[in-house]
């Protein structure tokens, strides 16, 4: 929704057609290397999201390289990803789930997408950095996750806030923390986990625009620049906050030490909890 959005406001910035092409499949490894593999002519661009460094992480190989074949030219949005918990669950925030944790190792049980995506590591970098032990349940999309967690049939996720706010403020879910670097606008009140006592545990979500990596720094300004544009229409901003997510932009340079940290890090957490995608 997001890259169609961008898209059709560059079209017109541009004075030509930006087409949108779908290629799914592998965590986004499809789509990432045709783009990697592109002439470097400012014409081809990849929207990467949060799975293109969990993907790098738990792949055990992939067609290109992400640190060398692709190049950071506009991040587009950041979003922010919770830890909700079933009503049933007797941890209303991050000091007493640990608590919780520690006292039955492995009894609590938290929901993800998938193997290998952001909500798993997630929940892996939470157990690595509070020492508790958590019983993973992947399923095969969102939709389900969030089903068995409203039904109590597990007891935790780590998720996207935006797709659960709804069920947050029926009561039908707790909002344990938020797992940015900041507190979420939309629940101010609520700690992020560094807040809650855990220093240093952050993830959020992000998508931006990646291209070839030996396209021309005049490219990547200009590129930069125009999405800029796009995201700082108020109207585009009203759809984007609708949906839950921040409109994001500043230099490239800034989004491709986003970029490098988040591959690091996730790689790191993957090779030490030995997730592999299947």
């Amino acid at each position: 929704m997001f890259t169609r959005v961008v898209a059709n406001e560059l079209a017109k910035r541009l004075g030509q057609p930006v087409v949108v092409e779908n290629r799914p499949g592998a965590g986004g490894s499809i789509a990432a290397g045709a783009v990697a593999k592109a002439e470097a002519d400012g014409y081809t661009f990849f929207m990467a999201s949060s799975s293109y460094a969990t993907t790098y992480a738990t792949y055990p190989k992939l067609s290109f390289d992400p640190f060398k074949d692709l190049k950071a030219v506009a991040q587009i949005l950041s979003g922010t990803f919770s830890i909700v918990a079933h009503p049933r669950v007797a941890a209303s925030d991050v000091p007493t789930l640990v608590q919780l944790a520690r006292s039955k190792p492995g009894a609590l049980t938290y929901a993800t997408s998938g193997n290998g995506g952001a909500g798993h590591l997630g929940g892996e970098l939470f157990q690595s950095q509070t020492g508790v032990k958590l019983t993973h349940i992947p399923y095969r999309g969102s939709a389900p996750a969030i089903t068995d967690v409203l039904a109590g049939r597990v007891d935790l996720m780590f998720v996207e806030l935006a797709s659960v706010a709804t069920r947050i403020e029926a009561g039908e879910l707790k909002l344990i923390a938020v797992t940015g670097a900041k507190r979420a606008a939309s629940a101010p009140q609520v700690l992020t986990v560094t807040e809650a006592g855990i220093p240093g545990y952050s993830f959020s979500g992000w998508a931006g625009l990646l291209a070839p990596s030996g396209v021309s720094p005049e490219i990547v300004v200009r590129m930069n620049r125009e999405v800029a544009h796009v995201l700082n229409m108020p109207e585009i901003r009203q759809r984007f906050s609708a949906q839950g997510v921040d409109p994001t932009t500043g230099p490239a340079a800034e989004f491709q030490s986003l970029l490098h940290s988040e591959l690091t890090l996730w790689k790191a957490v993957a090779t030490k909890s030995n997730i592999v995608a299947e």
